[in-house]
């Protein structure tokens, strides 16, 4: 599965911002506005092209309410992953308030907020702030729903999660 195919089991393309960008709104001066990110329920994704060749880390960097997975642990479960998945796929979430969960994200990668927890292990990539988060508007009551279909359908076709789903 890779983001095309999330585009086509919601329907629609979808949007997508720099993570480093959304990083960089919350180190910069003043106040960060996050008023271009949808405001509406729906699904986004962690996006990496060759992730691969990123190096992890035992430590989240500054995301200091993380709890780090074991670098030993962490390092095995990507071996695994790349036996069997082979996707720029890092993570798949669902919420009710894009622009506030996208916000609580990089909030907590930044160590700004103690409030994601889900996807933590993304900050123990060491170039995660080249990655894209990619945004889908679904406005169906049963976001949930499609977000658990999201994730087993890519169980299905890798027989494992998205890596930062696992832990």
């Amino acid at each position: 599965m890779e983001i095309k195919h999330i585009k086509r089991m919601i329907g629609n393309e979808g949007q997508f911002w720099s993570l480093g960008k959304l990083m960089e709104r919350v180190t910069a001066p003043g106040r960060a506005t996050w008023l271009d990110l949808p405001n509406s329920s729906g699904i986004y994704a962690i996006r990496m092209d060759d992730w691969t060749m990123s190096s992890l880390t035992d430590e989240a960097g500054a995301a200091r309410y993380a709890y780090p997975t074991d670098i030993r642990s962490l390092r095995a479960h990507q071996d695994y992953f790349f036996e069997h998945a082979y996707t720029d796929i890092l993570y798949i979430g669902q919420t009710k308030d894009l622009r506030k969960r996208v916000q609580q994200l990089v909030r907590f990668g930044l160590g700004k907020a103690d409030n994601h927890r889900s996807g933590q292990v993304l900050w123990q990539i060491d170039d995660i702030a080249d990655a894209e988060l990619w945004m889908w508007i679904y406005r169906e009551d049963n976001v949930a729903l499609l977000g658990e279909q999201l994730l087993n359908v890519f169980e299905e076709e890798y027989d494992v999660f998205p890596f930062a789903n696992y832990f």
